[in-house]
């Protein structure tokens, strides 16, 4: 069964389509190098010092009072954090704080609410690390 285009849509094939890398057309090539660019301008994550480390490390302590030791719940109701990505536990820390997410009855509305933006970043990485 052969496929046709809609009216309308470009023509089918490699040479047509405007994000085939084998003949990328000029727009595309100018629009990678401005993501590239602009990736490359982008700071480096530095590393946290003793006195982050230790006060992350301290609010991590709350986590795991729910989540396990070291983050590894064995409580269904509670998941697993050591292992998550950074982003990820980064996404739903910030969800809980600006109650874009709140189907835990308040209790992680409540504790992301003290954290600041800088904590939630810290939190992401220290766990993320974690096995």
């Amino acid at each position: 069964m052969a496929v046709t285009p809609l009216a309308g849509w470009p023509p089918l094939g490699p040479h047509h389509s405007p994000i085939d890398m084998r003949n990328p057309t000029p727009l595309v090539v100018h629009a990678l190098a401005a993501v590239i660019a602009t990736l490359a301008a982008l700071p480096a994550r530095a590393q946290m010092d003793a006195a982050q480390m230790a006060a992350t490390r301290q609010k991590a302590e709350v986590c795991f009072a729910c989540h396990g030791p070291n983050g590894n719940s064995v409580n269904p109701a509670f998941p697993v954090l050591a292992g998550q990505s950074w982003r990820c536990t980064y996404i739903q820390l910030k969800n809980f704080k600006e109650w874009r997410r709140t189907n835990d009855a308040g209790n992680m509305t409540s504790v992301a609410g003290t954290l600041s933006d800088e904590d939630i970043e810290n939190l992401a990485h220290y766990i993320a690390n974690l096995n």
